[in-house]
């Protein structure tokens, strides 16, 4: 198992037991489908100090990125979305995404489990590298 802990905005990180891989993922599946948008928005896979998957929104809308050293991030998109932005909650906190960066809750799940597992973005999913305006 890749990850050293799993934490949601509603607790304290979880540590990860090594050796339990099968509950870990059973766990990780439940926090997400836990999330709602509301008292769970967001559910966090970390192996280390700053490298670390998220999984955030919930009903029906899941916004997924990762981060090898909280300084690049990628996005994972949902190619096939013809929706223009929506408002979703991640993390307790609204914010508004591009219809391309919120996936399905079967896409969400498979990300972090290949993160937990693996410690790498999966490969079968549609992946974007944030980019930022270049300040002055």
């Amino acid at each position: 198992m890749h990850i050293t802990s799993i934490s949601t905005n509603d607790s304290v990180p979880i540590p990860v037991e090594t050796g339990f891989e099968e509950p870990t993922i059973a766990a990780i599946r439940a926090e997400i489908r836990r999330l709602d948008q509301a008292a769970h928005s967001s559910v966090i896979l970390s192996a280390g100090e700053e490298e670390h998957l998220c999984v955030g929104g919930g009903s029906g809308q899941y916004l997924v990125y990762f981060t090898p050293d909280n300084l690049r991030f990628w996005n994972l998109i949902n190619r096939g979305s013809t929706r223009g932005k929506t408002t979703i909650t991640v993390g307790g906190q609204e914010g508004e995404y591009a219809g391309r960066q919120l996936v399905s809750l079967q896409q969400a799940i498979a990300a972090a489990v290949t993160y937990a597992r693996l410690g790498q973005m999966d490969a079968e999913l549609s992946w974007e590298e944030q980019t930022y305006p270049i300040m002055p």
